[in-house]
């Protein structure tokens, strides 16, 4: 073994063997690799937390938070579908319901009592007048993936009328209730793709203002209904 030509005698094992002509091959570096996949791990969690934060900025823009200009969106499927605009839909509404008020006031008319919208007169000739105010709020209940949705439509009705006496307060109180009472009762059309749930009273007639020239009482009511798509 001594004379074999392809051992070096110079080049020998630590542990006193001969270790040939060839060096050997370096290991693979640790180090490299461990920053490697470090540095991918990274980049994958920043892709992940972007994603959340755009499906936490979705779905706070589906729960309501949309202005009359803004279009709703829903993540469906890996992707983004167009949906109807909330704040159209409650327009849409609102119309709908003050033309049923206007029509269950004529119907149950005494003494001419106006009817308008978000306006309160202050002309005493102009009353009893009643008025009719949406009111703020979320207005999406639910959301499906296909785009539907169940939302609320909650308004106010405001009666204004002179301040006499007892008798006539009395009398103002019962009329508001009973108008919230026919509208909870009528059927209401909004058309082929829009289903009323449910109509209900909030709270009882009460006053909300006066002065020397007039008194203000007002029930509030939420209609709940569900577009499909």
């Amino acid at each position: 073994m001594a004379n074999d030509p392809n051992i070096n005698p110079d080049k020998q094992d630590p542990l006193g063997g001969l270790s040939g002509n060839n060096d050997p091959k370096p290991g693979p570096d640790w180090e490299k690799a461990a920053e490697k996949y470090k540095a991918s791990r990274d980049g994958w969690k920043k892709k992940a937390e972007d994603v959340e934060a755009q499906l936490a900025s979705l779905q706070k823009r589906l729960e309501g938070a949309l202005t009359q200009e803004d279009i709703g969106i829903r993540l469906q499927k890996g992707r983004l579908i167009t949906v109807r605009n909330f704040e159209v839909d409650q327009t849409d509404i609102a119309e709908k319901t003050l033309e049923v008020i206007e029509g269950l006031i004529k119907k149950a008319d005494k003494e001419k009592i106006s009817c308008e919208y978000e306006f309160l007169p202050t002309n005493a000739l102009e009353l009893p007048c009643v008025t009719m105010t949406t009111l703020p709020g979320s207005p999406i209940e639910k959301t499906y993936l296909d785009g539907s949705y169940v939302a609320n439509y909650r308004f106010g009705l405001t009666l204004r009328q002179t301040a006499e006496d007892m008798r006539k307060r009395l009398d103002a109180r019962a009329f508001l209730q009973q108008l919230a009472k026919d509208f909870c009762e009528t059927a209401i059309d909004l058309g082929e793709d829009c289903q009323i749930w449910y109509i209900k009273i909030d709270n009882l007639p009460s006053r909300i203002a006066d002065d020397d020239n007039f008194i203000d009482y007002q029930v509030t009511l939420t209609v709940q209904y569900k577009v499909t798509h």
